[in-house]
């Protein structure tokens, strides 16, 4: 029997139509699962280290998968074209649609081991949509050695705790001038009551047994500071074996009642209130509303006065 070439023009189409599609509801099933797991209200190393596993790799191999079906669509349909016109053996046109392909084809996809484990932080990673990471540069930048202060609102009662943590929230979340704090996203008149009074829209209420993040707020209830209690910001989270919470570092000021900003760790959560997660879509939300950038922290070198 002679060696037969060519396809059937009709049904070349029909599948290139079929791959479009099926790598289109690829490519949105993706971005819904993506999107599922990096706001999924899941703390701890264990779920960190699943988000980045699952953005570094597994979703990388879909979004891999999905730019081969396209590629190959334009191959299908480009041979049906070819066809239509005459029935000649040339693949000059296959062979310059080709050279746009990736590098990983599905044989390579299948020959992909499963991850290995990667140790990873309790720290966002940058895997993550920028709205969703927390300032950590902004605590980064924080001269938190005992030598400075963050006076926020420039009165008598300068260098508290409340005044870093809202240079934290209302400058280095929200963009807000030196001075500013609307009580439309937290107030309070001591520390203890910013718990309380935190927006929802903002801020999401974490019990002292769960799971905080780097750039949450904690509150300290009324038992700390004589009864006006303490607020500070989260810099890491240490956990055991089991995913339970052992220790937070937190940057705070004037805990030793001297104004300084200081780092310190925290085995003991009995004296705490709990912890304001910020809701960092709805913040860039605001700041895109009021045309706000968030600031870098303000000097702090100065001795306290």
């Amino acid at each position: 029997m002679a060696n037969i070439y060519g396809a059937d023009i009709e049904q070349l189409r029909l599948l290139s139509d079929t791959f479009d599609r099926q790598a289109n509801e690829l490519a949105s099933s993706n971005a819904v699962v993506s999107g599922g797991v990096q706001s999924s209200a899941w703390f701890g190393p264990i779920a960190v280290q699943f988000k980045t596993t699952w953005t570094r790799d597994y979703s990388a191999q879909l979004r891999h998968i999905v730019e081969i079906l396209r590629v190959e669509a334009k191959v299908m349909r480009a041979q049906a074209q070819q066809q239509d016109a005459a029935s000649v053996d040339d693949d000059s046109l296959y062979v310059q649609i080709m050279s746009q392909a990736p590098t990983l084809t599905p044989a390579d996809v299948d020959s992909v081991p499963d991850p290995v484990p990667q140790p990873v932080s309790s720290q966002p990673t940058n895997d993550q949509p920028a709205s969703v990471q927390p300032s950590t540069q902004w605590l980064d930048q924080i001269k938190a050695d005992g030598s400075g202060y963050i006076d926020w609102y420039d009165a008598k009662n300068k260098n508290q705790c409340v005044d870093l943590a809202n240079a934290y929230v209302m400058g280095g979340l929200f963009g807000l001038p030196s001075g500013q704090a609307p009580t439309d996203i937290w107030s309070g008149y001591h520390a203890c009551d910013y718990y309380n009074t935190a927006n929802p829209k903002y801020f999401t209420q974490i019990p002292p047994g769960g799971h905080p993040q780097a750039g949450d707020v904690v509150v300290f209830n009324p038992t700390t500071s004589g009864g006006a209690g303490h607020i500070a910001v989260v810099k890491d989270v240490a956990y055991d074996a089991n995913g339970n919470v052992t220790s937070i570092t937190v940057i705070e000021q004037n805990v030793t009642g001297g104004g300084q900003i200081n780092t310190r760790t925290i085995t003991n959560f009995s004296h705490l209130e709990g912890y304001l997660q910020p809701n960092y879509d709805a913040i860039a939300e605001y700041r895109d509303q009021h045309g706000l950038t968030p600031n870098n922290p303000a000097s702090i070198a100065e001795k306290p006065k």
